[in-house]
């Protein structure tokens, strides 16, 4: 089999199969969210994806990719959360588990597709949890970067 041959029965990474592929990657709907909060909370709260990949046994063969979801926020010398993390077996992007933190982990969800998995960070973000811990952070770095000193 010549290159050419073997190029034809590659896949294309173009048209709208391959749009949809990226528009449910796991890290893709992770970074919708990510921006969202960078954007309402301009640069007080930001949000960052740490990305960790596991490696297999003896192999040391990359099994599965660990995702980080973290709330930053401008304390001292910065203040990071960590809301929920995603693991993801590297064969396909679904089935994951997401774990949720809630100062410890707290709850697993094992979900099957993009659109259990939107359902899953929606229910994060609208929860009282979510919620308080970011008005507490915004609260906490007005209060700090209140002026320390009188004018005289």
């Amino acid at each position: 089999m010549n290159e050419s041959n073997i190029l034809e029965i590659l896949p294309n990474p173009q048209g709208s199969f391959f749009e949809e592929i990226k528009e449910k990657n796991p890290y893709n709907v992770m970074l919708h969210y990510a921006e969202a909060i960078d954007k309402k909370y301009n640069g007080k709260l930001s949000a960052e994806i740490v990305l960790d990949n596991i490696l297999s046994g003896t192999s040391n063969s990359i099994s599965s990719t660990h995702y980080a979801f973290y709330i930053n926020a401008s304390i001292g010398r910065g203040y990071f959360y960590k809301l929920f993390e995603v693991l993801v077996k590297n064969d396909a992007p679904y089935p994951l588990k997401v774990t949720i933190f809630r100062n410890e982990p707290e709850i697993e969800h094992s979900i099957k597709n993009s659109d259990e998995f939107n359902e899953v960070l929606l229910s994060i973000f609208k929860s009282r949890f979510t919620a308080s811990l970011l008005l507490n952070l915004l609260a906490q770095i007005e209060i700090r970067d209140k002026k320390r000193y009188r004018e005289f």
